[in-house]
């Protein structure tokens, strides 16, 4: 999969309240009038998507530290890589990446889980931030994307690390 970005409300798992995540999807549902004409839609005028965007504290797109624990989180929605990002929103560029990726059936904790042990079965290993989708063709359905190579970027013909 190429880059692609993600525009949205930032928040790291530093925080004190224990759903965090939940108020940043709130805040960025709440507020997503301001940014509908930034999305990134189809032919047909449907949205590509919503992310639940994860990174290492670092901002390298690594995976999150600590056993999985220690990271930021954008809730947001795909965007054209050029846009800009407008006063009060946060615009990530997720790096390229090869990944696994399958749909979420139950809690997402135990679909982690299951794509982390199908990971080590193929005999591969994570080599970024797992990735969250939400798909509005499929009224909102969750996807786990589990990142196992790091592409190259083709513009500047390198690997990012």
């Amino acid at each position: 999969m190429p880059e692609f970005a993600v525009l949205g409300k930032e928040g790291s798992t530093h925080s004190s309240n224990s759903e965090w995540i939940k108020q940043l999807w709130t805040e960025t549902n709440s507020h997503f009038n301001e940014i509908t004409e930034l999305a990134l839609r189809d032919d047909q005028g449907n949205l590509a998507g919503f992310w639940g965007a994860m990174t290492s504290l670092d901002r390298t797109f690594q995976p999150w530290e600590n056993h999985l624990s220690v990271g930021l989180y954008l809730a947001g929605v795909q965007i054209p890589v050029e846009t800009e990002a407008p006063k009060g929103w946060v615009k990530w560029i997720v790096p390229a990446f090869d990944y696994l990726y399958g749909q979420v059936d139950g809690d997402p904790q135990t679909a982690v889980q299951l794509g982390l042990e199908e990971i080590k079965r193929q005999g591969l290993a994570l080599s970024g931030a797992i990735q969250e989708y939400y798909c509005p063709q499929e009224n909102g359905a969750m996807y786990l994307f589990f990142p196992i190579k790091q592409n190259c970027n083709e513009k500047l013909r390198k690997c990012i690390r």
